[in-house]
């Protein structure tokens, strides 16, 4: 089993962060526990965005970012694997350089 290494680095990139308002969702046991009120949709079950970028990530896509809540982040945000086909797609959905082909 080879395992891929992400093309980018995740606190420069934040794309999976800022790809999709719908994402990511509170489905776990313990998701949302240590993330203050301010930050999730109680109405939805998810963490709140401005558009598509959820409000717990700071700093600039593509630049430099950190997760304000990220000892905390649920579950999904835990598991998205960042592997150069799922770090490609959200970059090129937000017009940030892919890797090389």
């Amino acid at each position: 089993m080879t395992t891929e290494k992400p093309t980018h680095d995740c606190t420069t990139c934040g794309a999976c962060c800022a790809y999709s308002h719908d994402w990511p969702e509170l489905i776990f046991d313990g998701d949302g526990d240590g993330i203050p009120d301010a930050l999730i949709d109680m109405d939805t079950g998810r963490m709140k965005c401005t558009g598509d970028r959820c409000n717990a990530l700071s700093g600039e896509v593509g630049v430099s970012v950190r997760c304000v809540v990220y000892e905390h982040r649920p579950r999904v945000c835990k598991e998205f694997e960042p592997l150069p086909e799922n770090c490609d797609r959200v970059r090129r959905w937000l017009g940030l350089p892919v890797s090389a082909p």
